[in-house]
């Protein structure tokens, strides 16, 4: 059985298509990326972990 034919996989393709039609470049994405990876965390004070 390919990882096509499993349901998590077709998933993971339609959130990635979704994305693409968000995300049209790479500076986007990595953008959002670094937002979502810095953004302040209630299990540290909120504040970010760097």
């Amino acid at each position: 059985m390919g990882i096509i034919h499993r349901p998590i996989a077709q998933l993971h393709q339609k959130i990635n298509r979704t994305l693409e039609v968000f995300f049209a470049k790479f500076e986007e994405v990595e953008r959002a990326v670094n937002l979502i990876n810095n953004r302040p965390r209630k299990c540290l004070d909120f504040r970010n972990w760097n």
